[in-house]
């Protein structure tokens, strides 16, 4: 979970995949089963998601992060999200979700409300990861749930 992170005087808030100074960029940067919810940033920088290298985001919810005084997006960059499994507030992305993910408790608590359209809803490649955030096996049932929570 990368959440409520950042300030509206901040540069940033969220995550930012950044190229090591003097090295070639490459494109095997993997960002799977990851909650980045309401961070805050100000400047007109980036709150949710910013990839100056490539990075592969599967399986993820990129929700509710804010800039202030400026333009909110969830992502900027060379961040790969199309037809991946997630859950972005953007609607100019091809396979994704865009749906409000019903966390139990938005702002306090980011595990998800056993009516989530998160749930169930990612078909996980072989190699991905097989606990969620909390240690808990994943997937619980047909599908694997998008973000850090595998809902029980």
């Amino acid at each position: 979970f990368i959440v409520n992170n950042g300030s509206p005087e901040g540069d940033f808030g969220g995550v930012h995949f950044a190229q090591q100074q003097g090295s070639i960029a490459s494109n095997n940067g993997v960002f799977r089963f990851n909650t980045v919810a309401e961070n805050l940033t100000g400047n007109d920088n980036i709150a949710g998601l910013q990839c100056e290298t490539t990075a592969q985001i599967e399986a993820s919810i990129i929700w509710d992060n804010v800039t202030v005084g400026g333009e909110t997006t969830p992502l900027r960059g060379d961040c790969e999200v199309e037809q991946r499994g997630n859950n972005i507030d953007a609607t100019n992305i091809p396979g994704n979700l865009n749906r409000d993910p019903m966390f139990l408790d938005p702002g306090e608590d980011f595990h998800l409300n056993p009516m989530s359209p998160c749930i169930d809803a990612v078909n996980m490649g072989t190699d991905w990861e097989t606990e969620d955030f909390d240690g808990h096996d994943r997937p619980l049932g047909a599908a694997g749930d998008i973000g850090a929570d595998e809902a029980p």
